[in-house]
């Protein structure tokens, strides 16, 4: 993964914030037939990162690594719906 650990924490933290005070928004993206990919993106940007990301982030990573972050961060929440 090209995103730095430290970077990867601030992401994960933000995005989690937002799956908690949402949690049922991966239900109704999926009952209104969104990609998995929209929902990631949606919750990145609802964590209000956007300035961090563009500031910092692309300095060094593309849209394919962020996504990468944001797979990883995602799924945990996914499994957790499963179980």
């Amino acid at each position: 993964m090209k995103i730095t650990k430290d970077h990867y924490e601030i992401i994960e933290n933000a995005i989690n914030k937002v799956i908690m005070d949402n949690p049922c928004a991966y239900d109704d993206y999926q009952k209104k037939g969104l990609s998995d990919m929209r929902y990631r993106w949606d919750c990145l940007w609802a964590a209000k990162l956007n300035d961090f990301i563009r500031d910092i982030i692309y300095q060094y990573a593309n849209d394919n690594n962020i996504d990468t972050v944001l797979r990883k961060i995602t799924k945990k929440h996914a499994m957790k719906l499963i179980i």
